[in-house]
């Protein structure tokens, strides 16, 4: 006999088979409550996964506003596999592909955040709020294409620039080698970039440390991997207080992005009291933060060790610095 999980699952088939099938008329809300009470739903359990899906866009909303855009995309994703017009969840959809467009520059969210936003306005044609992400995500779109057509042009120009140079170059009487400061003045300002964008690591990092102690106090309670990870993450915390290297602290950090990564994913899988995971949502936050902020601490970082490879010779002061390699 069916339990309800076998019946959800099968209902999930369902909704996923009509909306491959582009080409077909997408069946309404009551037109599938019909065909999931042919197949033996009854009354209470077609309330009970309508309450499910609600459930999911909730939390999906709540993963949104600490600024976990994978998990929220993921959770209202789950939420419209259930009920296809879910309001709350396509919105989230949509503004969880910009937020992971933004973070991470895939293009193809731009896409998935305009579909939602079509098939949000197909439910309720009056809706503001898709039609901001519309008018958001063509001003991104048209963004793109400029970006692209200025890139084809400055190449254009740097060819040009560069034979100039060169040419320079070919022409000039050789000079005796001199310090250049105006060089100089370039790895202090890469430097002092670097070091900025590691500030602001740090900043992040504050607040994260500052809910760790409630994460902790759930870690040893749930099972022996979870606590083994929650000593490492203490030890941790320990060597990165007592360090002084600078290159050290970012490695350490990153070791401890990535265990508190593995934490976060035990205890995701077995608690189910709200207010843990109210907890868990705004670590996951912070993490994610820290994440944003460790990607462009790294984009600095890179300009800065190329011109120490490139001149670290001549300037012997400035040394390389470790990239953040958490997760």
């Amino acid at each position: 006999m069916e339990n309800f999980e076998d019946k959800l699952n099968r209902h999930i088939d369902k909704v996923l088979e009509i909306q491959q099938n582009r080409e077909s008329k997408p069946l309404t809300l009551d037109e599938l409550k019909e065909v999931d009470l042919s197949l033996g739903m009854t009354e209470e359990e077609w309330e009970a996964l309508l309450k499910r899906a609600d459930e999911n866009a909730a939390l999906a909303q709540s993963h949104m506003s600490y600024g976990n855009y994978a998990e929220a995309y993921k959770t209202a994703d789950q939420a419209i596999a259930i009920n296809p017009y879910q309001e709350t969840a396509l919105i989230v959809l949509a503004n969880a592909s910009i937020g992971i467009y933004e973070n991470d520059d895939k293009e193809e969210y731009l896409e998935k955040a305009k579909l939602y936003a079509n098939e949000l306005l197909k439910i309720n044609p009056n809706e503001r709020q898709a039609i901001e992400i519309l008018s958001k995500v063509g001003k991104y779109q048209k963004s793109e294409i400029k970006e692209k057509k200025n890139f084809l042009r400055y190449i254009l120009i740097g060819v040009g620039v560069i034979a100039v140079v060169a040419l320079f170059f070919v022409l000039k009487p050789t000079a005796k080698p001199a310090e250049n400061t105006a060089l100089k003045f370039e790895l202090i300002e890469a430097e002092e970039n670097a070091n900025a964008a590691w500030a602001q690591v740090e900043n992040v990092i504050s607040r994260r440390d500052q809910m760790l102690p409630q994460i902790l106090e759930l870690a040893p309670g749930t099972n022996s991997e979870a606590g083994s990870i929650s000593s490492d993450i203490e030890a941790l915390s320990r060597q990165i207080v007592q360090s002084v290297d600078a290159n050290e602290k970012v490695a350490l950090q990153g070791e401890m992005q990535d265990k508190i990564k593995d934490l976060i994913s035990l205890l995701n899988k077995s608690e189910t009291d709200e207010k843990v995971k109210l907890i868990l949502v705004q670590i996951e936050g912070s993490y994610n933060r820290i994440a944003v902020e460790g990607k462009r601490y790294n984009e600095t970082v890179k300009i800065y060790n190329i011109l120490v490879k490139k001149h670290g010779g001549e300037f012997p002061d400035f040394k390389e610095k470790a990239y953040f390699k958490g997760r």
